[in-house]
């Protein structure tokens, strides 16, 4: 009797302890994996894979509202579940800046911005694009995903 308690007693340790180091093991390694990214070009680890384009935003002139073929665009991929900015038809002055929505980090870039980890986050991309009248240039923000 006192066995066959022992046997049940280390049966059910070892799935708890099992249960416990699966929950450990498949909730820490995506968020630390995911964060690794931050600042990462988004052909860092294939990531630029399975990007898809959420927002594509035409960029407009801030002052007089002249729209430009120039495009600010979020793109997001699910297997790293990062976030990125790009020009579309932009030139080696245009920047573009990938934000988190509480503004805790942001990532700049000419044209094609650094990766941002998005797991759990909402994020947006700004695009400037300075163009020939002094002092003006084109401004576009995407929705935030």
């Amino acid at each position: 009797m006192a066995e066959s308690r022992s046997r049940a007693w280390r049966r059910s340790g070892i799935g708890v302890g099992f249960a416990l180091l699966t929950v450990l093991v498949s909730g820490v390694p995506a968020h630390a994996e995911n964060s690794s990214y931050n600042g990462k070009p988004p052909s860092y680890n294939n990531c630029v894979g399975d990007a898809r384009v959420i927002y594509s935003v035409r960029m407009r002139e801030k002052d007089y509202g002249w729209s430009s073929d120039q495009k600010v665009q979020l793109l997001y991929s699910k297997r790293c579940r990062t976030a990125w900015g790009r020009i579309i038809n932009g030139y080696s002055d245009c920047y573009v800046s990938v934000i988190r929505l509480d503004r805790s980090r942001r990532y700049d870039g000419q044209t094609l911005s650094p990766m941002i980890n998005d797991a759990g986050y909402q994020s947006f991309v700004y695009g400037y694009c300075p163009i020939l009248a002094p002092g003006t240039a084109n401004h576009g923000t995407t929705g935030r995903y």
